[in-house]
């Protein structure tokens, strides 16, 4: 995972020279822990994809916070039985860091919409 990590943490500073040098002024960072899907096609939905890389995460949320790029919230995860991504554990640090937040389904037809209630979205994504 190490390399995932890494990845996702020079994305931020792709994303905040996108954002600065370009007519783009909004970078969303989408399906931040994506990689927990890996641990879901090897067999282990229960793997933490996040254990012991909290300070290259804490890394990622505070570039994702000072280059004013947006964290995207995707409850796409709950089809495939993984969560939504974020994970809530990283979707409440990113909410108490005041990184803005935006809303994604990854839903192609009105067929993918029945595996999340809006009563189970966090409420800062509607109020």
């Amino acid at each position: 995972f190490v390399q995932y990590w890494q990845d996702i943490l020079a994305l931020t500073i792709l994303g905040q020279k996108i954002r600065t040098q370009t007519p783009i002024h909004k970078v969303i960072v989408g399906h931040l822990d994506l990689i927990k899907i890996i641990a879901l096609f090897e067999g282990n939905p229960t793997l933490d994809a996040t254990a012991g890389f909290e300070p290259i995460i804490e890394k990622i949320l505070k570039n994702i916070k000072t280059f004013s790029l947006t964290l995207e919230y995707n409850p796409a995860g709950m089809r495939k039985g993984i969560g939504a991504y974020p994970d809530p554990a990283l979707f409440e640090k990113a909410k108490a860091m005041g990184i803005p937040l935006s809303f994604g389904s990854d839903a192609h037809s009105a067929n993918d919409y029945p595996y999340f209630d809006i009563q189970t979205l966090p409420k800062e994504l509607y109020s």
